[in-house]
């Protein structure tokens, strides 16, 4: 665990918002004008019990993180209703605009205007935007008191282990990587090292006379050196020098050779 603000190990938590300070950054957090309530960490949880929590933590974060998403579609349904209901009286009252905007334009009248003429001057209209009662509705469906707490049950339980299974396999699994990966990079650093040795042996070797490198080669029993250079051989070539690259990739077998190699 580290401060909220640096990589500190923590001192103090404040209840406010659950955040951890170390010394120094508790003083500059407390400014504000939050309904602060710092307290200072000072029990070490013992490991098992420190187990059990992580494992409970993590399931409800899980649950938490489902209402969260719960909520947000929630409020999108609730908010599309709304949207609905706007967009169906504002085009109910532009229709509603549009038909004596109509008639104040008119001079002339039809059938089914004179009809609604009578109407108009017979009767008063009143128009009311009315303010549904949604605020208890809105309680129901978010809910003031969102958490409650209740007495473990056997499905808790089982949850719990099940849970806890799956977090020693993925610990386990963590580990085996880890262990996999240091002994990846064990074998790497001996073929370094391999390589190393092998290159100043071969620097050595290039420091050979010929005949300790000829019979070196004859040694290997390399088909292609065999058939074109060794005494056996198919085809028999004179050797005037043997080096080897200091890669250890090439081996030259020089007919010809002027007395210096780079």
């Amino acid at each position: 665990m580290k401060c909220s603000i640096c990589s500190e190990v923590p001192q103090f938590i404040c209840l406010c918002n659950y955040s951890t300070f170390c010394q120094d950054h508790l003083g500059p957090h407390m400014n504000d004008q939050t309904d602060h309530k710092p307290e200072k960490l000072y029990v070490t949880l013992d490991d098992l019990k420190h187990e059990k929590l992580k494992i409970v933590a993590s399931l409800r974060l899980q649950d938490i993180n489902k209402s969260k998403n719960e909520v947000y579609l929630l409020a999108n349904t609730l908010i599309q209703k709304i949207e609905n209901a706007y967009k169906k009286a504002l085009d109910e009252l532009n229709n509603l605009s549009r038909f004596y905007s109509t008639l104040l334009s008119l001079d002339k009248s039809s059938k089914s205007l004179e009809l609604e003429a009578q109407k108009i001057l017979a009767t008063t209209m009143i128009l009311k935007v009315s303010t549904p009662d949604i605020s208890l509705s809105l309680e129901e469906g978010f809910n003031r008191n969102l958490v409650t707490y209740v007495k473990k049950t056997q499905e808790d339980e089982l949850r719990r282990r099940e849970y806890q299974s799956s977090y020693i396999n993925r610990i386990s699994n963590k580990q085996e990587k880890e262990i996999r990966s240091k002994e990846l990079e064990s074998k790497k650093n001996q073929a370094i090292n391999r390589n190393k040795k092998l290159k100043n042996d071969v620097r050595e070797t290039n420091s050979w006379s010929l005949l300790d490198k000829t019979e070196y080669m004859e040694s290997l029993k390399i088909e292609v050196y065999q058939d074109a250079f060794s005494y056996t051989g198919t085809y028999k070539f004179p050797i005037f020098e043997i080096k080897f690259s200091d890669d250890t990739k090439f081996c030259f077998i020089c007919k010809i050779y002027s007395g210096s190699f780079k």
